[in-house]
């Protein structure tokens, strides 16, 4: 048994033994580390936006002026127009109603004939004061031969030659003389004074029958603007107090949108190229003004209507009013669009519907507005697969490094190293980006559109221009 046992453990050693030396005569075969491969992208070139930032909206129609035409006198409707029915289209001073004029003829015959005898009373007390002036300078030469007389007879009595008593008479004479002088002088100013009160008295006539024949004149009411009449209430044969509504005309020539901008786009339009400009050469507005003006921005208006689209060129002006809505912290804004002859462009999407016919801005209207803005910032146009989450892109910046030239399409490749970049979007339009340029980020850097995986700062890469 133990001789058995000692047999084995032999044979186990020399299995060992050989196994050892055959090994210690073997070369283990080293592996050959390959070169590591650059990643393959492709990039395309920032460019510059020029156009500035195109967005769109939603606005509603209003009117732009809306007059409520009054009756300026009071009285029966004696006649209305034809054109004075809801949804007439009427010119400038075309008639609307007629109001009974009777009443103020007479009026106007009577203020007439007052204004002639006034005329008349001036005419007749103008001939009464020639007259008494005439009469002043009889009396005036009366009085001084009368004074001559007394001087002659106080001459005569000093050298007793006639009595006292022809003295005192001849006194009393000078003394009617003079009395009858001044009667006439003071008649005289009376008559001025009365002809001041009588011209008076016809010009007040002159005022109250010119006031009558305008009275006369807006007997008949005409519309102060061409439009659309929305309101009729006066019927005829209705008395209608002074003040009271004809009518109620809408001016179509011009109409107006009202839209709600937030505060990014507001930040376009307030910091656009019209601003600065304006600033640089000194419209003499105060800063308080310049800070609630929108530079004059051209829109576009679109409305659809079974396939067809109609565009009007309009223009962005003003806030409606000054202030930020409570619940949607929008800002209020009004569109001016001003249409010729109240028709406005369509566009029609189908070429062969050239027939369409044009359709009209109405109030109420639910349209789309392309606004065009361009702000003062400098802006670059990326591709939307250039930009990562966080608003990140990837930049490769070329370096000098040996290019791989296995195949010809390696031959078009050129080395590089990945450079991450934070962007600020400011739009997007269709599947291209708009950021503000930045000192990282210029015009023609490449920016990586194909996908990366797991990309870190400085790697090299092979990037080639996608097509």
């Amino acid at each position: 048994m133990f001789a058995r046992s000692l047999v084995s453990l032999l044979l186990i050693c020399g299995s060992l033994v050989v196994f050892i030396s055959l090994n210690a005569g073997r070369h283990t075969p080293v592996r050959e580390q390959a070169a590591p491969r650059q990643p393959i992208v492709e990039t395309v070139a920032v460019q510059p936006a020029l156009s500035g930032i195109d967005f769109k909206v939603d606005g509603v129609v209003i009117p732009f002026k809306r007059i409520e035409v009054p009756v300026e006198v009071s009285g029966v409707v004696s006649e209305r127009s034809e054109k004075c029915r809801i949804g007439h289209f009427i010119e400038k001073e075309d008639v609307l109603v007629q109001i009974a004029s009777r009443e103020y003829q007479l009026e106007v015959r009577q203020l007439e004939e007052q204004l002639e005898q006034a005329e008349a009373s001036l005419n007749e007390l103008e001939l009464n004061i020639a007259s008494r002036e005439r009469k002043v300078v009889i009396a005036q030469e009366t009085l001084k031969i009368k004074s001559r007389d007394l001087a002659r007879m106080k001459q005569l009595n000093s050298r007793n030659v006639v009595t006292d008593t022809d003295v005192d008479a001849s006194r009393l004479e000078e003394l009617e003389s003079r009395n009858s002088s001044q009667l006439e002088l003071d008649q005289l100013e009376m008559e001025k004074a009365t002809r001041t009160r009588l011209k008076s008295s016809r010009d007040l006539a002159a005022v109250q029958l010119e006031r009558a024949r305008f009275d006369e004149e807006r007997c008949t009411v005409r519309s102060p603007i061409s439009g659309v009449i929305t309101q009729e209430p006066a019927e005829e044969g209705v008395f209608l107090q002074r003040g009271a509504t004809v009518a109620t005309v809408q001016d179509v020539s011009t109409m107006e949108i009202r839209c709600s901008l937030n505060m990014r786009q507001m930040k376009w339009l307030l910091n656009s190229r019209e601003v600065h400009s304006a600033g640089s050469t000194g419209s003499g507005l105060s800063s308080a003004a310049n800070m609630y003006r929108i530079p004059p921005t051209p829109v576009t208006v679109q409305f659809e209507v079974d396939g067809t689209e109609n565009s009007w060129e309009a223009t962005l002006v003003s806030f409606d009013g000054a202030e930020v809505d409570r619940q949607t912290r929008l800002v209020s804004c009004r569109v001016y669009v001003r249409q010729s002859k109240g028709h406005a462009n369509s566009a029609s999407v189908n070429s062969h519907d050239q027939q369409t016919p044009q359709v009209s801005l109405m109030t109420g209207m639910f349209v789309k507005l392309l606004v065009h803005s361009k702000p003062q910032s400098e802006l670059l146009q990326i591709p939307e697969a250039a930009l990562n989450p966080g608003d990140e892109v990837w930049v490769v910046t070329p370096v000098e490094a040996a290019q791989e030239t296995s195949s010809s399409q390696d031959s078009q490749l050129t080395s590089g190293s990945l450079r991450r970049v934070h962007v600020r979007v400011a739009h997007s339009v269709g599947d291209m980006i708009l950021v503000y340029a930045g000192d990282l980020l210029n015009v023609k850097d490449q920016v990586v559109v194909s996908p990366l995986n797991a990309p870190v700062n400085d790697i090299l890469v092979q990037f080639r221009e996608a097509k």
